[in-house]
């Protein structure tokens, strides 16, 4: 099947739109022919390459995508499936991803996903098998038939799948931490084979060209989309108080909707005014299109914000200074680092002793090639045919891991690539090689009175000058046939991650 979207993204031909449609909690109705009808405009308009779909956002429950990303693709437009690990585990997701597959829905947009927040029998489990950057490796490997490993040239799969894989990235982060983990997530989500990028919202033009200026320095050159969101005033105020994850309105920018609410029209030409200025920028910097968001508008609505960003497009660098809404003391990487946060000014070196004490015996125990790796090793062979002998060394291994990292037995442990910072303890998704996007100034999306635990691995490791080991380390996704069991003991046997650490590269 063609894939008119991928085809015109990566030629350049022309400036790209795609359009998001919102799933709702219905199987048919007013609602999902609403969306069809959307469709039937779109592809008789011309006007736009591709209409995303999203998947359970917010963490409701809501139509799946794929059925309906089918009977748009018979209309004559082609559909991006938002596809994340969120409510799945890896094995529904290759279920899943043969289905789309076969329907022949191609395009993807691998994303983390929102954590539940809700479910008909109480809130349901939060899966996060795969993070982003499983999926977008798992899937890629799909596309070249799933190689058996330590098999060469055998494959898992009797034909190929031929996906085109988005990913996402927040610019719009406002401390030093968040900013630049989003960056390296996405150099890691570009090696392990991101095909296009799409921004999350926001509205400070200097963060659309800080993205543009770090893909560039960073050799990054795939096609990338920045997001467009419609705002109004109920939008915005939901946005402000942080009710939508990684999503962020300012005082400032609330205080300019609400003046607008009071316009006959409720604010709605100055919302589509805003957005056709912003599609004229992002066209103007150098984006390869636009993605345009927003909560109940018609297709007139993005027809008129398509037509009038086309006219006024020659005028972007005199509107890019409408746009500077971020918090208060926002960093900036290319603006002598503006507002870089110190190790002093943070607890994230806390206890430094604990710490320090953590590294050392790390460096003498494990650490391949000195005397305290080889002597553990010879004593996890023993342990291994000794039962009774490993269970006495697995409960002294499980105790003071929990005392000291709250533990959960996971068997794989991550501690020395995370800065001694648990993921499976301290972070509800469980992202074990960068953050989500859902934080906000340095707070966890699911637990607001927490920092999110990225943010300490990154002061740790801005603190010990490790940081470039953030950027290149990749674990694998948690074995679960290792769960409650000895990770040193794993580890030494090299039955855990470490021995397929190495970073998948994207030829």
């Amino acid at each position: 099947m063609s894939n008119s979207f991928k085809d015109v993204l990566n030629s350049g031909d022309h400036f790209v739109f795609s359009y998001e449609l919102v799933l709702a909690r219905d199987s048919r109705g007013s609602s999902i022919d609403a969306i069809l009808k959307f469709a039937e405009q779109a592809k008789q308009s011309g006007l736009i390459d591709a209409l995303s779909l999203t998947d359970n956002p917010g963490g409701e429950p809501a139509l799946a995508p794929d059925i309906l990303g089918k009977e748009i693709k018979d209309i004559g437009i082609d559909p991006i499936v938002h596809f994340s690990a969120k409510d799945e585990n890896r094995n529904s997701v290759e279920s899943r991803a043969l289905a789309l597959d076969r329907a022949g829905l191609e395009n993807l947009l691998i994303i983390t996903g929102d954590y539940p927040a809700t479910g008909q029998m109480g809130l349901a489990k939060p899966v996060f098998d795969l993070d982003s950057i499983h999926l977008l490796y798992y899937l890629k490997q799909m596309n070249e038939g799933l190689p058996v490993e330590g098999q060469p040239g055998k494959k898992s799969l009797s034909d190929r799948t031929n996906f085109s894989l988005g990913c996402v990235v927040s610019p719009f982060k406002s401390t030093e931490p968040e900013v630049m983990t989003q960056y390296y997530k996405l150099e890691k989500k570009v090696r392990t084979g991101a095909d296009y990028i799409i921004t999350q919202l926001g509205y400070d033009t200097n963060k659309y060209h800080e993205l543009l200026l770090y893909m560039r320095s960073r050799d990054i050159t795939i096609p990338v989309m920045g997001s467009v969101f419609v705002l109004r005033r109920g939008a915005a105020r939901i946005m402000n108080r942080g009710d939508i994850p990684g999503c962020k309105v300012t005082d400032e920018l609330l205080i300019q909707l609400e003046d607008e609410f009071r316009s006959p029209d409720k604010g709605k030409k100055a919302s589509l005014e805003r957005a056709s200025r912003q599609i004229a920028i992002l066209k103007g910097m150098g984006y390869h299109g636009a993605h345009v968001e927003g909560f109940g508008l018609q297709f007139d609505d993005v027809q008129t914000i398509i037509g009038r960003s086309k006219e006024i497009e020659g005028n972007w660098e005199e509107y890019s200074a409408q746009f500077r809404f971020t918090p208060k003391g926002t960093y900036y990487l290319f603006n002598e680092h503006k507002n870089a946060v110190d190790c002093e000014s943070t607890g994230s070196m806390r206890p430094v002793m604990r710490f320090s004490m953590m590294w050392v015996f790390h460096h003498i125990f494990f650490q391949e090639g000195t005397i305290g790796y080889k002597l553990v090793r010879k004593i996890a062979a023993w342990l291994e045919v000794h039962r009774r002998a490993m269970w006495v060394f697995y409960e002294c291994e499980r105790r003071s891991k929990a005392f000291m990292f709250d533990c959960r037995d996971c068997g794989d442990c991550v501690l020395p690539e995370m800065q001694f910072m648990c993921p499976e303890s301290k972070c509800p998704k469980f992202q074990r090689v960068g953050p989500c996007g859902g934080s906000d100034e340095g707070m966890c999306e699911v637990f607001n009175d927490r920092i999110c635990v990225w943010y300490t691995v990154y002061m740790r490791a801005k603190c010990t000058r490790t940081r470039e080991h953030l950027r290149s380390y990749y674990v694998p996704p948690r074995n679960w046939a290792l769960y409650g069991s000895s990770s040193w003991v794993n580890f030494f046997l090299q039955k855990d991650h470490t021995k397929n650490q190495k970073a998948p590269t994207k030829e």
